[in-house]
C-alpha cells in the first residue's frame, strides 16, 4: 500500500480525539459504576444483613465511587471542550 493511499484513510485529528475520549470515558466509568452498583446492592441487603462496621465501609466505597465519577466526568468534559 502506498503512503498516499494510507494517508487517504487516516482519520481526521478530531475523529482520533473523539475516539480517544470515548475510550477513556468507557474505561473509567464502567468500573466505577460496577463499584457503585455493587455497593448499592450490598447496602440494600442483597447479600444479607451488614454489620454496622461493614455498612460504614460499603457506604465509604459508594461515596468514593460517586466522587470519582464526578471528577472523571468533569475532566472528560474539559477534554471534550478543548
Amino acid at each position: 500500500m502506498s503512503l498516499a493511499h494510507e494517508m487517504a484513510y487516516e482519520p481526521a485529528p478530531d475523529q482520533n480525539r473523539a475516539a480517544f475520549i470515548a475510550g477513556i470515558s468507557h474505561d473509567l466509568r464502567t468500573p466505577l459504576m460496577v463499584l457503585y452498583g455493587a455497593a448499592d446492592l450490598l447496602l440494600r441487603g442483597s447479600a444479607g444483613e451488614l454489620t454496622d462496621e461493614q455498612r460504614e465501609l460499603v457506604e465509604a466505597i459508594r461515596r468514593s465511587a460517586c466522587t470519582l465519577k464526578s471528577v472523571v466526568e468533569e475532566a472528560l468534559g474539559e477534554l471534550s471542550d478543548e
